[in-house]
């Protein structure tokens, strides 16, 4: 039942307390950029801190209420996130007021010959194999998520190219798309099995 002062005092350890910035902090004080990755996954209080900064120039600051304080960003500091549609599993939808703090640009998938070449540098995949690949991908993307309920992300690709070293490319395939998929969803399986079966494996 003691107060945090004699508490510290008890333990000795009053002087191994310093204050410590987390990583938004540091990078509004040290003219860092700062990327928000997947800023729609995150909950709605751990996104208050970003308003004040993306106020309109002049008005800009960071508050720290556990240090009382207020940082004034540098014109130098830049904020920059990234977010999935809001259709994708674990996401939902940004308030008006912090989309109306940001400016929103769209990126699509590579190109597919881009998109080969990533394959056949980072994989043991071969021209062909890579570009089978990238032709099943998009007509996996061209599908959601009207048709199925999950799409094939270049890291999905890096996973079938994985396993493509232990199975065929068409096993490979199947395992990633369809063994984690609920099997009620009869549907879905069916029209992923026939778009693995119609791929040019």
């Amino acid at each position: 039942e003691l107060d945090v002062g004699e508490a510290l005092s008890v333990l000795g350890e009053r002087d191994t307390f310093s204050k410590q910035y987390g990583l938004l902090a540091l990078a509004v004080k040290n003219v860092w950029w700062f990327l928000a990755d997947e800023l729609n996954g995150a909950d709605p209080e751990a996104l208050f801190p970003f308003y004040g900064l993306l106020e309109d120039e002049g008005s800009r600051t960071l508050e720290i209420p556990e240090f009382s304080e207020t940082i004034e960003p540098h014109p130098g500091f830049r904020f920059v996130s990234t977010m999935n549609p809001t259709h994708h599993r674990g996401t939902k939808g940004l308030n008006h007021a912090l989309k109306d703090r940001m400016y929103e640009v769209q990126v699509d998938y590579l190109e597919p010959t881009a998109e080969r070449k990533l394959l056949t540098s980072k994989t043991d995949l071969d021209q062909q194999q890579a570009s089978n690949l990238v032709q099943f991908a998009n007509s996996i993307r061209n599908a959601y998520p009207d048709e199925i309920s999950r799409t094939l992300t270049p890291r999905g690709l890096f996973r079938i190219a994985r396993l493509a070293e232990l199975y065929s490319l068409e096993t490979a395939t199947r395992q990633e798309m369809i063994e984690g998929i609920d099997q009620s969803l009869e549907q879905e399986v069916n029209a992923l099995d026939r778009k693995i079966e119609n791929a040019s494996f």
